[in-house]
């Protein structure tokens, strides 16, 4: 009767006190005086509740974590996507200068600081100088080159108002009295000015290839001259040592008497006695 009264004690659990179940943490502090008043059979069925409970809650908030990453990481892509401009566009929208002279002491970095500080500046072309220094080195300066802008419409900005202007920088600087000599080359990309350059690099292979190709064929030449020139010593010296005879041949050239008739033409200055003869005889 005793074991019936408390199993007449307990009350299902109601839809409504299981959602407030869910609803709250599992506390193993409150959980265990409820399991001691609890037969054995009911201790099971609870602990199992709220081990799922707790399973289920682990589980929701980890794919809560999981969709709120992916979706944050879409939401990146979609900006990077939005804000994405093709090559083609870059370049359509950009614009180069060219510099037919270069300040003193001008590098590529130089040049894209001072660049920078008047718009969005892309790529850089700097053309060395080619000449060579008194110890046969190649010269670490600038002649000419390009500037690309991303805007068009600021690098022709730039270029009329910055041509012919002074460079300015400090007092003490070498390059503060020069004049910027630019101009704006409309409808020219970068991808000319690579063409361009390709080209130019092609042609100055192929005429070293030439030149070396020229001095390896005289080179050669000098040395089977020379070698035959040694092959007949030997022989003149072999025909001599038996007492034979060696004619040594040399080719005649007629040449042409080259004598340079020069007319000169006789202009007899008078004498200084003859002129004033021809003034007194006037005069009476």
């Amino acid at each position: 009767m005793e074991h019936s009264e408390e199993q007449s004690n307990i009350r299902p659990c109601s839809p409504q006190s299981t959602s407030e179940t869910s609803d709250r943490s599992v506390d193993p502090n409150g959980m265990f005086p409820l399991m001691c008043s609890q037969g054995d059979k009911e201790k099971v069925i609870f602990i199992t509740f709220c081990v799922m409970l707790h399973i289920e809650n682990t589980i929701r908030c980890k794919l809560r974590y999981h969709f709120q990453v992916k979706r944050g990481r879409l939401e990146k892509l979609r900006k990077k996507s939005e804000e994405y401009e093709s090559p083609e566009e870059t370049e359509k929208k950009s614009g180069i200068i060219y510099f037919q002279s270069l300040p003193p002491l001008f590098t590529v970095s130089k040049m894209r600081d001072e660049m920078s500080k008047l718009g969005e500046v892309g790529r850089i072309y700097l053309q060395a100088e080619k000449r060579r220094n008194s110890m046969g080195k190649v010269r670490k300066r600038f002649v000419e080159g390009w500037v690309e802008f991303k805007d068009k419409r600021l690098a022709k900005r730039i270029a009329a108002s910055l041509n012919a202007t002074p460079v300015g920088g400090k007092r003490r600087s070498a390059s503060r009295e020069t004049l910027w000599t630019m101009k704006y080359l409309s409808g020219f990309k970068w991808t000319h000015l690579k063409e361009q350059v390709a080209y130019e690099q092609k042609v100055e292979q192929q005429r070293m290839r030439a030149e070396i190709s020229q001095v390896k064929r005289q080179a050669n030449f000098f040395a089977e001259q020379v070698e035959k020139g040694k092959q007949l010593k030997k022989l003149e010296e072999k025909v001599l040592k038996k007492g034979g005879e060696w004619d040594k041949f040399q080719r005649q050239v007629q040449q042409r008497s080259v004598v340079k008739k020069r007319k000169a033409k006789e202009t007899e200055s008078p004498s200084s006695e003859d002129l004033m003869k021809m003034i007194f005889t006037d005069a009476d």
